[in-house]
């Protein structure tokens, strides 16, 4: 008589405590899924990388192909300029320690997207094999981008943007 309210007590327990993967995106606060028009794929990032209204030079998603169930991590780098882009060719990251992670900028995979005033300079590239050595990388901070073409660029990285990027590699972490 009591062995269905067990039961069910036990299922309800398991609900509650047992993650649920990618159906719960909340294990990581800030996680938010982004809308794609292809069904085939479900994205995530920060919220911070979403909702700000500052143009952040580095975004990182993270997804799972449904078809396949295989989880990717991507890492896109922007540029924005008035006038003529960067046409940059090289993106290095560096941090306090003195570590540098470098990646040559395949043209296959760049886009220039033009608005009004300006053009986004896009290069995205995966990154699922250096999660964690990302994540040993960006607690060094301050972090600071160059972007190296006819014209370079160095700045740093608020925290706040760094904080996110960290939080939605923890997140693909979970996910895989």
């Amino acid at each position: 008589m009591d062995s269905p309210i067990l039961v069910f007590s036990f299922f309800l327990y398991a609900c509650v405590i047992i993650p649920t993967g990618i159906d719960n995106p909340q294990k990581i606060p800030g996680i938010v899924k982004i809308k794609n028009s292809d069904d085939s794929i479900i994205r995530y990032t920060h919220r911070y990388q979403r909702g700000t209204i500052k143009a952040l030079p580095i975004i990182i998603t993270t997804g799972i192909k449904k078809d396949m169930r295989q989880v990717f991590t991507e890492i896109e780098f922007k540029s924005y300029n008035k006038g003529i882009p960067l046409n940059y060719d090289t993106v290095e990251l560096f941090n306090t320690r003195g570590d540098k992670w470098q990646w040559n900028v395949d043209n296959r995979n760049k886009k220039y997207i033009k608005k009004r005033h300006y053009t986004i300079e896009n290069f995205s590239a995966r990154i699922d094999s250096k999660i964690d050595d990302l994540l040993i990388f960006m607690k060094h901070q301050p972090i600071y981008l160059k972007l190296s073409g006819e014209r370079i660029t160095f700045k740093p990285l608020d925290d706040d943007h760094v904080e996110s990027m960290t939080n939605i590699l923890f997140f693909s972490k979970i996910m895989d």
